[in-house]
């Protein structure tokens, strides 16, 4: 009896992980579908376009006054996070084959020769745009990603070449932490800081090269100094260069130094950061969750 329930509970599992795969299949069909452009890699910002969109999260540079025919880098990068999810969950060799002959010819279009080389938030065709910190960090986590799974070193370089624009946001002020964009030094976000801690330790994973090992462990204790609310074990959204904390909580912030955290555990084996990990998942969950029967909306 054991086993036939555990042969039905294995069957269940994989029948649950196909659904998800099929799902994550279709959506990125629909996406390719709807968000493309004719004749070109790039993808809409949204559907349907309409010809006069305009993205207004950046608030600032010549692009943002004007109608965006093409995606910003930040939501076209989701394209190759999704792409390399699901090569991660399939091996498929046409997921590989997709990544190389869509996705990073789309990429290119925003590759900025600034020196430090990165990504621009605009496509380069257009008036010079500002370049985003955040952005290019899930960029090169992505390329890191890939390098682990296929031992491609071209990816590695990829990933290694954004590093070195990333580091370049960098500095002393406040003690250290990376900017948020690289043309308005005005703040330290969390949300260039976490992930990049992630990617630091990714790196390490890819090199063995234990100085971004040093390097995740130092950028993490800084976050933790200068962004974690002590209280609830949430991190606020940036410190300014006046040392004034804007103290709003987003969950992708929280959420990106639990993985920072959990990475760090598992290449230090010290128990501070699982424990940190697990105060801000409490945190997360007490903060940002609610239950929808006791709601009145």
């Amino acid at each position: 009896m054991l086993i036939i329930i555990m042969t039905i509970s294995i069957h269940i599992l994989f029948a649950q992980k196909n659904r998800n795969l099929i799902r994550a299949s279709e959506t990125l069909d629909s996406i390719y579908k709807f968000f493309s452009i004719p004749n070109s890699y790039l993808l809409r910002e949204h559907y349907p376009f309409t010809g006069d969109f305009k993205a207004d999260y950046l608030g600032a540079g010549d692009n943002s006054n004007k109608a965006n025919p093409y995606a910003y880098l930040w939501p076209y990068s989701g394209s190759l996070s999704a792409q390399v999810a699901f090569y991660e969950s399939t091996r498929y060799k046409k997921t590989l084959k997709a990544i190389d002959s869509k996705v990073l010819r789309g990429l290119d279009e925003y590759f900025d020769k600034r020196s430090p080389v990165g990504y621009a938030s605009y496509v380069n065709s257009a008036p010079q745009s500002d370049r985003f910190y955040d952005d290019n960090v899930w960029l090169g986590i992505d390329f890191t990603d890939l390098y682990l799974l296929t031992k491609d070193k071209k990816f590695l370089k990829m990933a290694l070449e954004i590093w070195e624009f990333v580091a370049s946001g960098k500095d002393e002020k406040l003690g250290g932490g990376i900017y948020w964009c690289e043309q308005r030094k005005e703040s330290k976000n969390t949300c260039s800081n976490a992930p990049s801690v992630v990617y630091l330790a990714k790196l390490y994973l890819a090199t063995n090269d234990k100085k971004y090992l040093i390097e995740a462990e130092n950028l993490y204790k800084w976050i933790q100094s200068n962004l974690m609310d002590t209280k609830d074990s949430l991190y606020y959204d940036n410190i300014n260069l006046k040392g004034v904390v804007d103290k709003r909580k987003y969950s992708y912030n929280t959420g990106q130094m639990i993985q920072a955290g959990a990475l760090l555990h598992q290449l230090t084996k010290k128990q501070k950061y699982l424990l940190d990990a697990q105060n801000s998942a409490k945190g997360g969950f007490d903060y940002f969750f609610y239950n929808t029967k006791d709601s009145d909306t």
